[in-house]
Order: C-alpha cells, then sequence, then structure tokens
C-alpha cells in the first residue's frame, strides 16, 4: 500500500473481531453473510440490537463453527467439492 491510498477500516468493533469466513458485516439488528449463490448474501435480522449483539458474540467472533448458518455453508462447500 502506498500512502495517501485509502485503508478500509471495519466498520464496527464487530466486524473487527468476527472470526467466522462467511461474515460480512452488521449493522441495526442484521447479520449479513455469505449467500449459497454467488453474488448474492444473507442476511439475518434479529428482535434487537441486544440479540444481534449477544449472537455475534457467542457465533461471529468465537465459536463460528457452531453457527447453524455456517455449518450449513460448510456442508455446501463440502458437497461441491
Amino acid at each position: 500500500m502506498k500512502k495517501g491510498e485509502d485503508v478500509e477500516m471495519p466498520a464496527s468493533y464487530e466486524d473487527k473481531y468476527a472470526l467466522c469466513p462467511y461474515y460480512h458485516t452488521n449493522e441495526n439488528r442484521k447479520i449479513k453473510c455469505d449467500g449459497v449463490e454467488e453474488m448474492a448474501s444473507m442476511h439475518s435480522i434479529f428482535k434487537s440490537d441486544a440479540a444481534k449483539k449477544e449472537y455475534m458474540k457467542k457465533y461471529c467472533c468465537r465459536d463460528w463453527k457452531k453457527c447453524r448458518y455456517a455449518r450449513m455453508m460448510n456442508a455446501m462447500w463440502e458437497e461441491k467439492l
């Protein structure tokens, strides 16, 4: 990277610490992840921002392999191989 080039910064604290390879970003009550189709994404919308943050803390930023969506994505990729 050259001096003066833009550096993409994480949009949020959670973005910085997300470990899940399928995670993209989050906003308000929504988590955005890879979709099952190329050029698509999956959005999970929670009843509250607190519920979303709790989910992210438990799965996206820690034990992502236990997330139901991540397990489905892993199974899909294993099937494609």
